[in-house]
């Protein structure tokens, strides 16, 4: 558990950014007897060995960002067209080609638009926003787009999805006065089914799940001071039900959970505020990957990072993010097994 200061209230639930160091020594990642791997035998692979390449987006500019990366090692971005001063999503294969993508929702084309997340068919997922500057979810296939629904609803928003693409998503309400509500859901072709209790804790939010069903979250709790907040990552699995804290990375960090693998792998980031650069104010981002089940942890590093690596997204078999240069320029990448 972390002891944390009531300032970070409204960042306890936003997605990691990281950096790190890939001259750890790591297990084998090949898996044995050809058996599919689950979060019940985590291990790390050896992160050193994977193959980095820049994301300079489909305009070559480098001003773009990554939202998504699937098991095919496919990057899902967004950048901003030079042309119609919108931002568009693409994809970014293993094969390192680029594919536009344009949302057709409601009638309208080329909607202003961001993306959160994909799974292993290529799925895109987001949020477009009309010329009304009305919001609406939605999931990109094969050129197709459909809007995210939710009875009674005005507004699903996707937040992340397993490799099979089941989806978790927040929803949003009112109620009988008029106040908005959000409910988190997982979705998938069954329908939206509610998410599970995590008792003694009654502040807590989910930010992944894994082909498993198995659940990354954090919850927090009000200390008797009435200031501070005590911090818990968690891995809430599907079988059984089972609670696991995760480990605390050693040293003077505040750490980011973000992403769990269908391996029970959990990437994140770190930032040490030990390690300044030199720079007031600033603490080096450093992004991990570490065992849901165990002690085990790599830190991660570009090549050619100064100043941190930023972990934006990451899946079984690639994770993307953005290195800083000694001119705090960032670097969009993506690292590939």
């Amino acid at each position: 558990m972390r002891k944390l200061s009531l300032v970070f209230l409204l960042t306890l639930f936003m997605g990691s950014i990281a950096t790190s160091s890939l001259h750890a020594d790591s297990e084998s990642d090949k898996k044995e007897d050809g058996k599919k791997a689950t979060s019940e035998d985590c291990r790390l692979p050896n992160f050193a060995k994977w193959t980095f390449t820049d994301v300079l987006g489909p305009d070559g500019s480098g001003r773009t960002a990554v939202a998504g990366v699937n098991n095919k090692g496919t990057v899902l971005g967004t950048y901003n067209d030079l042309i119609t001063g919108q931002p568009r999503g693409y994809l970014f294969d293993a094969k390192n080609r680029y594919q536009l993508i344009t949302i057709n929702l409601a009638g309208q084309r080329d909607l202003s638009s961001s993306f959160t997340c994909l799974d292993d068919e290529n799925k895109a997922y987001g949020v477009c926003y009309d010329s009304d500057g009305v919001s609406r979810g939605f999931v990109w296939s094969n050129g197709k787009t459909k809007e995210l629904v939710y009875p009674g609803a005005y507004f699903v928003y996707p937040q992340t999805v397993s490799s099979d693409g089941t989806l978790l998503v927040n929803v949003y309400s009112y109620n009988a006065i008029g106040d908005t509500i959000i409910s988190t859901f997982t979705y998938d072709k069954r329908g939206y089914r509610a998410l599970p209790t995590v008792p003694p804790f009654t502040d807590y939010g989910f930010s992944s799940i894994n082909v498993d069903g198995d659940l990354l979250g954090v919850a927090v709790t009000l200390l008797a001071d009435e200031v501070t907040l005590e911090r818990t990552d968690f891995v809430l699995t599907n079988r059984g039900r089972r609670f696991v804290e995760l480990p605390v990375i050693a040293g003077n960090r505040t750490t980011y959970p973000q992403v769990l693998t269908d391996e029970g792998i959990v990437f994140g980031t770190s930032y040490n505020n030990d390690d300044n650069a030199g720079i007031p104010g600033f603490a080096r981002p450093v992004a991990f990957a570490l065992c849901s089940d165990g002690d085990s942890v790599q830190l991660l590093r570009h090549p050619n990072d100064q100043l941190g690596t930023t972990l934006s997204t990451a899946s079984s078999k690639a994770f993307a993010g953005v290195y800083l240069d000694a001119d705090f320029r960032e670097h969009p990448f993506v690292a590939r097994k």
